[in-house]
C-alpha cells in the first residue's frame, strides 16, 4: 500500500501505469464482478420496488384522509350555514 500512497501523489508515469495495467485486468475482472454483483443488485432493486409500492399505498391513504377530512369539514360547514 506504500506504493499506492506515495505513487499518486502526481507521479504520470505510476498513474499510466496503473491505468494500463486496469485495461488490461479489467477484461478478466469485470464478467466475474458482474456475476457477482448483478444477482445483489436485482435483490436490492427489488426490495427497493416493494418498499416504493407499500410507501406509495401508505401515502395514498393518509392523503385519503385528509382530503376527507378538509373536504369532509367544508361540506358541513356549507350545509350548517345554508
Amino acid at each position: 500500500m506504500n506504493f499506492l500512497a506515495n505513487g499518486l501523489k502526481g507521479s504520470i508515469g505510476t498513474g499510466i501505469g496503473i491505468g494500463i495495467g486496469a485495461a488490461i485486468v479489467a477484461p478478466f475482472i469485470l464478467p466475474v464482478l458482474g456475476a457477482i454483483l448483478k444477482p445483489a443488485a436485482k435483490a436490492g432493486l427489488s426490495g427497493g420496488m416493494s418498499i416504493f409500492e407499500k410507501s406509495k399505498e401508505l401515502v395514498g391513504d393518509v392523503v385519503a384522509e385528509a382530503k376527507a377530512e378538509t373536504y369532509g369539514s367544508r361540506t358541513t360547514s356549507k350545509r350548517s350555514s345554508s
